[in-house]
């Protein structure tokens, strides 16, 4: 079986998005309720909607928004695509048009310093949303990932549809961080808890599910620092060798030591 369930879409929002609340879930995760001065639509077959938020220079509150092209693609001016960093969606309340998002706490950083120091009223522009991935009843998805794809993969799992099967990994730094998650009885959670600095579980974890090696209906999905992530993508390579390539699909989502914009986010 080789299923194809990626096909990426993208919406172009260029709403303002206004602080409703601020809550400390942890050490390390910020969660933010926002209001949006536009109609979102978030797909319901969406795997890990992602976002793209527009940070203000710092001591102002200006949004400058990207333009568009007569084929509806982003202009980018200078000075605007910097100021971008990518998230996901925690939750969306559809009646009253709000949405969470989840941020991890980092050492340094425009979205960490903007999350930790704002309070209601306050603005961030939201460019575009959308998914490269879909449910799909013919795929056992494989979700894995660090803190900062807590947010997705609890996304995800609080939506799978009936007919998905799936099991998610999920490692964080500290026991805090394990979250309230809605996981549906068709789908499995694990956790691991690895302190800030110490080696990556993920590999033995995916080791100890035991998964059939020559299963062509496994799609791996996920996020963790760039190092991990090829550690990982090179492992499901070799031991899972009948699953096909584009069904291995870990991202990037932070580097050591690096920006967004900075390093890869597809190996």
């Amino acid at each position: 079986m080789n299923v194809k369930t990626s096909a990426h879409k993208r919406t172009v929002i260029n709403g303002l998005l206004t602080v409703k609340e601020s809550l400390k879930l942890s050490a390390n995760l910020i969660r933010i309720v926002f209001t949006c001065d536009k109609t979102l639509n978030v797909d319901p077959q969406w795997i890990g909607p992602h976002l793209k938020l527009l940070f203000p220079l710092s001591g102002s509150k200006e949004i400058h928004f990207p333009q568009m092209n007569e084929e509806s693609k982003i202009i980018w001016q200078e000075g605007v695509r910097e100021r971008v960093r990518t998230y996901s969606v925690r939750n969306y309340n559809s009646v009253d048009n709000t949405m969470a998002i989840d941020f991890v706490v980092h050492q340094h950083g425009i979205a960490t310093t903007w999350a930790q120091q704002a309070k209601a009223g306050d603005t961030i522009g939201l460019v575009a949303m959308g998914s490269k991935n879909r449910f799909d009843e013919n795929i056992q998805l494989i979700l894995l990932g660090d803190i900062s794809a807590l947010p997705a993969i609890s996304y995800t799992l609080e939506h799978l549809p009936a007919y998905q099967k799936a099991i998610a990994i999920i490692e964080v730094r500290d026991e805090q961080d394990k979250i309230t998650i809605k996981v549906a009885k068709h789908a499995m959670l694990k956790w691991a808890v690895t302190p800030q600095g110490e080696q990556s579980k993920l590999i033995d974890m995916v080791n100890q599910l035991n998964l059939a090696q020559d299963d062509d209906s496994l799609v791996f999905w996920g996020g963790m620092e760039s190092s991990v992530s090829q550690a990982l993508r090179h492992h499901l390579k070799v031991h899972f060798s009948q699953v096909p390539a584009d069904s291995i699909r870990l991202i990037s989502y932070w580097r050591e030591g690096f920006a967004e914009g900075q390093f890869k986010h597809h190996d």
